[in-house]
């Protein structure tokens, strides 16, 4: 039975600590773009972050995004799927995550937010390439 569809996560597989693909990689995806498979990125990063690498590798089908809570369509952009937490989840989170000062990213439409600017939310943007914005307790900004 042939393959027909080829699952690949971004950091640490696809992508190295340099926040590189390895051109042997690279030539492996696009040959089984050629054969036929079609070839997902299933990543917990958001949309534009993982677009800069299907780009080079010749894809545009769908890239599943933040854990699996997004489907989308690299070609058109077009939304698949989408699974967000509802806001009273979102409160119970945070209700958690606040109090013991554990860090936490919201996502609102490929902009990322935070309570405050820490060595957490620079990694992420370090290694997404995307820019956070600093809008104070999560808690009182999610609605």
């Amino acid at each position: 039975m042939p393959i027909r569809l080829l699952a690949i996560d971004l950091d640490g597989t696809l992508v190295n600590e340099r926040l590189e693909m390895d051109p042997r990689d690279v030539a492996a995806v696009r040959a089984a773009v050629a054969a036929g498979v079609l070839v997902v990125l299933a990543t917990g990063r958001m949309f534009k972050s993982s677009l800069r690498y299907a780009e080079p590798l010749g894809l545009d089908g769908p890239i599943i995004n933040y854990q699996g809570a997004v489907v989308r369509e690299i070609a058109s952009g077009e939304v698949w799927y989408r699974c967000e937490l509802t806001v009273p989840m979102q409160q119970r989170v945070l209700a958690v995550a606040e109090p013991n000062d554990w860090h936490v990213n919201a996502y609102v439409d490929e902009q990322v937010y935070t309570a405050r600017a820490r060595p957490e939310a620079d990694l992420y943007a370090r290694v997404a390439m995307v820019p956070y914005e600093v809008v104070g307790p999560l808690s009182k900004w999610v609605r």
